[in-house]
């Protein structure tokens, strides 16, 4: 199984056709998409043979599975409706994927962040619904308005 990183759950159309494509090689009781909880993806099925060609794809499609599991931060989790949610005081899209950036080291590993307590996770949430379910997470950022400005 290949866990990858997706922060704020944001896929495009060609991500979800790659994905598709890179199972539908294996029987359908073996090569499985998982979309997980926290708005992630898991490819199961995948031989080893075939890992060459899911990195390079995965990384020409500007995804990554760098510490997506073991003892690493979880994949961040924002607002399923960020950007177009007209009641949301932050569009939460490129905070989770600034965030996991700084986490990751842009991709390339993060030693120091890489062997925390199990399943630690991170939210963002942009409105006041807190869509993101912040209070659950280790580290949940909400919005607040500036109390002078109200923005």
């Amino acid at each position: 199984m290949m866990r990858l990183k997706v922060p704020n759950g944001l896929l495009t159309s060609d991500h979800m056709r790659f994905f598709a494509d890179t199972v539908g090689i294996y029987p359908a009781d073996v090569g499985v998409i998982d979309i997980t909880t926290r708005q992630n993806i898991q490819l199961r099925g995948i031989e080893l043979q075939d890992m060459t060609e899911l990195i390079d794809g995965l990384q020409m499609r500007g995804l990554s599975n760098v510490q997506s599991g073991m003892d690493n931060i979880r994949n961040l989790v924002g607002s399923p409706i960020a950007g177009i949610d007209p009641e949301e005081l932050v569009d939460t899209r490129d905070i989770a994927k600034d965030i996991d950036a700084m986490i990751t080291n842009d991709g390339k590993g993060n030693p120091k962040l890489a062997n925390l307590p199990r399943k630690f996770n991170i939210a963002v949430s942009g409105s006041r619904d807190d869509f993101a379910h912040t209070s659950i997470n280790d580290i949940g950022l909400r919005p607040c308005p500036n109390k002078e400005s109200g923005e």
